[in-house]
C-alpha cells in the first residue's frame, strides 16, 4: 500500500472559467496523470464546490481506487481556469506510514 499521504502535483486545466467541481472529478476518473504515479486507477470521484474560485481557494475529492480503498484529493485553484491536485491520501482504518510521490 502507499503512504498515508502521497504527495502529488497534478497540474489540470477546466475548460470554462469556475467550472473546478466538475473538472476535478472527471480528471481523476481513469486518468492516467493521476492513476500513473499513485499506481492506483480511480472511479467515482466527487469533489466538494470550492468555497471560492479565487486564487489559493482548496477543495477536497473523493474516489474509489481500483484497490478497493477509497481516496481523499485536496486541490488547490491557481488561477480563474487551472487548478493542482496537490496531495492523495487513502483513507482507511489503520494509517501507513507517510511517502512522497516525486
Amino acid at each position: 500500500m502507499l503512504g498515508a499521504v502521497a504527495a502529488v502535483t497534478l497540474a489540470a486545466c477546466s475548460p470554462e472559467p469556475g467550472d473546478f467541481r466538475d473538472d476535478a472529478e472527471s480528471f481523476i476518473d481513469d486518468n492516467d496523470e493521476v492513476s500513473g504515479p499513485l499506481g492506483v486507477n480511480f472511479t467515482d470521484a466527487e469533489c466538494t464546490e470550492p468555497a471560492s474560485t479565487g486564487t489559493g481557494e482548496v477543495f477536497t475529492c473523493l474516489a474509489t481506487g481500483d484497490d478497493g480503498q477509497q481516496w481523499q484529493f485536496t486541490a488547490r485553484i491557481e488561477s480563474e481556469r487551472d487548478y493542482l491536485i496537490t496531495a492523495a491520501t487513502p483513507v482507511g482504518d489503520e494509517p501507513a506510514p507517510a511517502s512522497t510521490i516525486a
